[in-house]
C-alpha cells in the first residue's frame, strides 16, 4: 500500500486502523473515485473532506469504489408501528339546566290620529303652441367640379427586341402638347416577367415645321423583371410616337393608357 502529496492525479492517505480479519479503514483527502487508491479489496475508505464513505471493489491502485454512506453509519429500517391502544370510556352526559321564565309583555301604546290631507291645487291651464316657422330658403347650387383628363388605351404585342410603335399621336402646326403614358407589360409565353412605367414628354411643331421633342423623356417609374421599356419618340413628320420594346423570345402583352394636353 502506498500514498503520494494530493495532485491532479492522486489523494494523500491521511490515517489507517486495522479492522481485523485483514480489513483496512483508510481516511484520505480527496475523492477516491476520481483519484487511485493503492488498497486491497475490501477496504473502506473515508474522505475527510466530505464525510463520504466508500468500499473497495478490488486490489491495487485504482477508483474501483463504491459510495455506501455518507457522513457517520448508516441509519438502519424503521421498526413496525405498535397497535393503537383501546379508546377510553366517555363520561356521563350532565343533565341539562332549566329554562327561565319568560317575563310579561307589557301594553301596546294607542295609535295617534292621522292628520287631515290638505286639498290639492288646481293645475294651471297649458298655453298655447307658437306657429312653425317658414322654411328658409335653399342655397345656391355649388359650381361643378372639373372633369379628369381622359384616357386612351391602347394594346400591342412584341415577340423582339425593337420598339414597336403601339400608338400615333397627330400634332397640329404650331401646337405644343403634353403627352402622359402609363404602360404595363405582362409575358404571356411562359409567364414570370412584368413591367410598369410612366413616361412624360412635351412635343411640339414651330409652325408648320415638323413635330420635335422638348429635351428628353421623363421616365417617372421603371418597375419591371427584364429589360423592357417604353419610350415617347416623334416619326421626322407631323406625329408624336408612343413605342415599346421587349425582348427576343418573349411573348409580351403591352397595354398603354394615355392622356394629351394642349398646352399651347
Amino acid at each position: 500500500m502506498s500514498s503520494s502529496s494530493s495532485s491532479s492525479s492522486s489523494i494523500t492517505i491521511t490515517g489507517s486502523t486495522d479492522l481485523g480479519n485483514g480489513q483496512l479503514c483508510l481516511t484520505v483527502d480527496g475523492d477516491p473515485s476520481v483519484y487511485p487508491v493503492d488498497a486491497p479489496k475490501g477496504t473502506m475508505l473515508i474522505d475527510e473532506l466530505t464525510g463520504y464513505y466508500w468500499h473497495k471493489n478490488s486490489d491495487g491502485y485504482n477508483t474501483d469504489v463504491t459510495r455506501f454512506d455518507q457522513g457517520a453509519g448508516a441509519t438502519g429500517p424503521t421498526g413496525p408501528t405498535g397497535p393503537t391502544g383501546p379508546t377510553g370510556v366517555t363520561g356521563l352526559t350532565g343533565p341539562t339546566g332549566v329554562t327561565g321564565v319568560t317575563g310579561v309583555t307589557g301594553n301596546q301604546g294607542t295609535t295617534g290620529v292621522t292628520g287631515v290631507t290638505g286639498d290639492q291645487g288646481t293645475t294651471g291651464l297649458t298655453g298655447p303652441t307658437g306657429p312653425t316657422g317658414p322654411t328658409g330658403p335653399t342655397g345656391p347650387t355649388g359650381p361643378t367640379g372639373a372633369t379628369g383628363p381622359t384616357y386612351t388605351t391602347a394594346t400591342l404585342t412584341t415577340t423582339d427586341a425593337s420598339y414597336n410603335t403601339i400608338a400615333t399621336i397627330p400634332v397640329a402646326a404650331g401646337d405644343v402638347i403634353l403627352i402622359e403614358v402609363k404602360a404595363e407589360a405582362k409575358r404571356t409565353d411562359t409567364g414570370g416577367d412584368f413591367g410598369g412605367y410612366i413616361r412624360q414628354a412635351v412635343v411640339y411643331r414651330d409652325g408648320a415645321g415638323v413635330a420635335t421633342r422638348l429635351s428628353s423623356t421623363n421616365t417617372a417609374l421603371s418597375r419591371e423583371t427584364s429589360n423592357y421599356d417604353v419610350a415617347i419618340e416623334v416619326d421626322g413628320g407631323n406625329n408624336a410616337l408612343i413605342q415599346v420594346k421587349g425582348l427576343g423570345s418573349h411573348t409580351v402583352d403591352w397595354k398603354v393608357h394615355y392622356v394629351v394636353t394642349q398646352l399651347l
